[in-house]
């Protein structure tokens, strides 16, 4: 059981260390592309992402599958410090909050940005989570099959035809980057 830092929420999950794997055993009902979201919980650790490697039947349909990144949640750790000169502001040092994240699976390449889609034919299969870095909790994996996003032209006249317009100006809002929540 991992509780939230900042929701107070606890939920259940399995714990794994920097090392070793887990497999589990699924079933897919129709063939097609999926994508993989996982409920993670950040675990301490040494202050580095969390990387793990992720092969469906014992392969891996990506070079980007085996170096998959979970990153980890930050705030700020004290009051604001100004400077004697300038009344310029001090970095803060960060502490680590261990927080539940659900990110879908993407590639961490930098060669392309997008979620990854894995084919899955019908039948039984194997998802085999291998720990590169770092300690994390699993609350859930979801495979899901990805909208067809609809052509710009077609959202904004389904936007517009629904009542929506464009915001005004009075929306805008400046949040200076040291006043970041996490």
């Amino acid at each position: 059981v991992a509780e939230d830092a900042l929701t107070g929420e606890k939920r259940t999950g399995l714990k794994t260390g920097d090392s070793g794997e887990v497999t589990w055993t699924f079933d897919v009902q129709m063939s097609g592309l999926y994508t993989l979201s996982v409920l993670y919980y950040n675990e301490p650790g040494s202050g580095n992402n969390i990387e793990r490697s992720l092969r469906i039947d014992g392969e891996s349909q990506y070079v980007d599958a085996n170096n998959l990144v979970f990153f980890r949640t930050w705030q700020d750790k004290g009051e604001k410090q100004y400077t004697a000169d300038r009344g310029n502001e001090i970095r803060r040092s960060q502490e680590e909050v261990s927080v539940w994240s659900e990110v879908l699976l993407r590639a961490t390449t930098g060669y392309h940005d997008a979620d990854l889609l894995f084919y899955l034919s019908a039948g039984v299969h194997t998802l085999t989570f291998k720990s590169i870095r770092e300690p994390m909790v699993i609350g859930s994996m979801t495979f899901w099959n990805p909208e067809e996003e609809a052509a710009y032209a077609e959202a904004l006249a389904a936007y517009r035809a629904e009542g929506a317009s464009n915001a005004d100006s009075s929306m805008n809002r400046k949040v200076q980057g040291e006043d970041a929540v996490l």
